[in-house]
């Protein structure tokens, strides 16, 4: 399903002309990337699951564009079809955020059941995007590819280890295609959040069990990581200043070790 809305940018927030492409921006981290980046002048798109009500009447708010796909990014045709609908109607992508993401813990002799979907959308978007995406980027000589890795790749969190190794396939990814694109004027970096208070994280079982109290007592900075910690880093590394900053992942964790 494609959802175009069209609303004119208010004098207050001038627009730059780029879109920014997000998946998993019904809620949480991909949420606030979306709503900060409509802020820095940029229309947005939207690929997730379920329609992010929510997150797009913010970004009509602020006065951009909203364009909305919902599919399945863990099947490959689908991703190439979703990211094709969004250039089609949006003429082009300037700033690719894929951070749509599948997480839960789970012991290790479990994983079989899960491994192949969990890195078909933790890892194998970034390929698909990446495809569709690099073409207009090297035409226009722009462009910034923004994954969300994890600190849990840096602290081995245990009963996590299908999903350690898809974020540190993201941390591989972008040392990988950055060395490649760079001479295109295109950067590609990751963010690593420490855990991130977000709907997804704030089960009934973590929160009953303390356990964001425990990570932000290991912290240096002593408290819960939000969404919005985050959005600094990612609108610096979209913005032209940021043009000699690629191949790195930049972690956000309050200065934290996992115990």
């Amino acid at each position: 399903m494609m959802r175009l809305v069209t609303l004119e940018a208010p004098r207050d927030t001038p627009s730059t002309g780029r879109v920014a492409l997000i998946t998993g921006a019904a809620q949480g981290i991909g949420a606030a990337f979306a709503e900060r980046l409509a802020r820095d002048g940029f229309d947005i798109a939207i690929i997730d699951l379920t329609e992010p009500t929510e997150v797009a009447q913010r970004v009509r708010d602020i006065g951009r564009e909203i364009h909305v796909v919902c599919g399945d990014l863990s099947v490959e045709e689908e991703a190439e079809a979703l990211v094709g609908q969004v250039i089609a109607h949006t003429g082009r992508v300037d700033v690719l955020c894929p951070n749509a993401a599948l997480h839960s813990m789970m012991a290790f002799e479990d994983i079989p059941t899960r491994y192949r979907k969990l890195m078909a959308v933790n890892v194998d978007q970034l390929f698909t995007l990446s495809r569709g995406v690099l073409p207009g980027m090297r035409e226009r000589g722009w462009g910034r590819i923004v994954a969300t890795s994890s600190h849990s790749f840096y602290a081995g969190t245990p009963g996590y280890v299908d999903y350690v190794a898809s974020k540190g396939a993201v941390i591989g990814f972008v040392r990988g295609l950055a060395a490649e694109v760079g001479v295109h004027g295109i950067t590609v970096n990751s963010i690593a959040p420490g855990l991130t208070r977000t709907p997804t994280t704030m089960s009934e079982k973590n929160i009953a069990g303390g356990v964001f109290e425990r990570v932000a007592a290991a912290q240096a900075i002593k408290r819960s990581i939000v969404p919005g910690d985050l959005v600094a880093t990612l609108s610096l590394l979209c913005s032209d200043g940021a043009s000699m900053i690629t191949g790195q992942t930049i972690v956000i964790d309050g200065g934290g070790v996992y115990l």
